[in-house]
């Protein structure tokens, strides 16, 4: 019996010792790979590139992680780091082509990962990421194609010029603002910017050319302008309390209820509710088709008269005081109530409804960043989506919204921000600014 039992005592300690030992081999010669990634995955390497790099091994931790770069028969490691034990690792390595010397083309890079496991002779297991990237480190060029350029401030600013192929992104910039730009089609090299010059301050500012291309080199290219100044119109505008009774019925019916006293509920709307309409604006001008659906010149209002002009400076004056002042959008037309209002130019309908101050509103999208609105309308007749051709009856003239009468209250946005229409309308203008240097390009 003793015998028996010292016999399974024996095969137990053996059974415990194998064990332990298949416990140490998978954990000394543990097989689990570590984990890697590289971001971003790019194509293309311009001046540099900031590559984050992460690592993690959940066993025995990460002993050495390499970083290496192969340019046809030279290799150079950009990295390599060993690491002990650790888990996790990350790190950002920042590229710079030029500072290796290196010469345009292509290029691979690899990044490996060993664990601290005892496989493959003690190197350990090993996980490896190879990515193939093209070297180019020139920027992209851009060449105007008209010589000089003469701009209203206040008005807008129109340049046609030569990219590189290559190019991603491109327009006009200020220090604070970018301009997209649009390819004229079938020239595929060929872009045109429309851009707001902006009225004081704003029409001081210096414009540029910008190209971004898809290694991220980016050029700024000066070109030559000269922007003319202009003096708007003052207009005192005298409101009352009959005036205010009168719009406050087309207010309360789109759910802007009145406030406080007449004068009070005024300023308001001139305010608050004008801000708000103008940022709508801005946001619908966001929907543009990336080609020209315009032709010619715009059309405007059909026998009709200037009632007030664009950029014109206006105070309001209640009861003799000051209680408000505004910079005036658009140019209004005045003709017969209740007259046809045609589209200006063909273009597809982004918006129909009530817009605050300017009431019944319909704005159309000209493609490549150019935007009209016909503000005031007593009666729309297209719908959102609709493709309009010029000439095409959309509405009718009316005094919704903050009026005086029935007119028109037409406006032209160019990338978002009214602009003096009066350009648009101008044959000449259209000509010399815009279809000649196409042509030419």
């Amino acid at each position: 019996m003793k015998k028996k039992l010292g016999i399974y005592l024996v095969a137990a300690a053996v059974v415990v010792l194998i064990g332990l030992g298949l416990l140490l081999y998978l954990w000394f010669f543990e097989g689990e790979a570590p984990q890697i990634s590289i971001s971003p995955k790019v194509e293309y390497v311009g001046k540099e590139v900031a590559f984050k790099i992460e690592a993690s091994d959940s066993k025995r931790g990460l002993r050495k992680v390499v970083f290496k770069l192969t340019q046809g028969s030279k290799e150079k490691v950009l990295f390599a780091e060993t690491l002990g034990a650790l888990k996790t690792y990350e790190k950002e390595f920042i590229l710079k082509p030029l500072e290796l010397g290196l010469s345009q083309g292509k290029i691979q890079l690899e990044l490996a990962a060993y664990d601290n496991s005892m496989r493959n002779g003690g190197e350990g297991n090993l996980t490896t990421i190879r990515l193939e990237a093209i070297v180019d480190t020139t920027p992209p060029s851009v060449t105007p194609v008209s010589p000089f350029h003469y701009y209203n401030e206040g008005g807008t600013g129109v340049v046609v010029y030569k990219a590189s192929e290559d190019v991603v992104e491109t327009g006009v910039k200020t220090s604070d603002t970018f301009f997209k730009a649009y390819k004229v089609e079938p020239q595929g090299n060929i872009w045109i910017c429309f851009f707001p010059i902006g009225e004081g301050d704003r029409s001081g500012k210096k414009f540029y050319l910008y190209a971004k291309d898809r290694a991220q080199n980016m050029t700024n290219s000066s070109f030559n302008y000269q922007i003319r100044p202009k003096r708007f119109r003052s207009d005192t505008i005298t409101v009352s309390d009959g005036f205010i009774n009168t719009i406050l019925p087309y207010f309360e019916s789109i759910g802007i209820p009145s406030k406080g006293s007449l004068l009070e509920w005024f300023k308001h709307i001139n305010t608050v509710e004008r801000e708000a309409d103008e940022k709508k604006f801005k946001e619908l001008a966001q929907d543009t088709s990336q080609t020209a659906l315009w032709k010619g010149p715009w059309l405007r209002l059909k026998n009709s008269k200037p009632m007030a002009g664009f950029g014109d400076r206006r105070t309001y004056r209640y009861q003799g005081s000051v209680v408000g002042e505004s910079v005036h959008k658009g140019i209004d037309l005045a003709s017969l109530q209740n007259s046809p209002v045609e589209a200006s130019n063909g273009g597809r309908v982004v918006f129909v409804g009530d817009m605050g101050i300017y009431g019944k509103t319909i704005v159309i999208d000209h493609g490549q960043g150019i935007h009209s609105t016909y503000s005031h309308l007593s009666e729309i007749k297209v719908k959102v989506g609709e493709e309009v051709e010029k000439g095409h009856i959309i509405g009718t003239t009316g005094s919704t919204g903050l009026a005086g009468g029935d007119h028109l209250h037409f406006g032209i946005m160019v990338q978002g921000e009214f602009v003096n229409p009066i350009e648009f309308w101008d044959p000449l203008w259209i000509k010399e600014k815009i279809t000649r240097w196409i042509e030419k390009g």
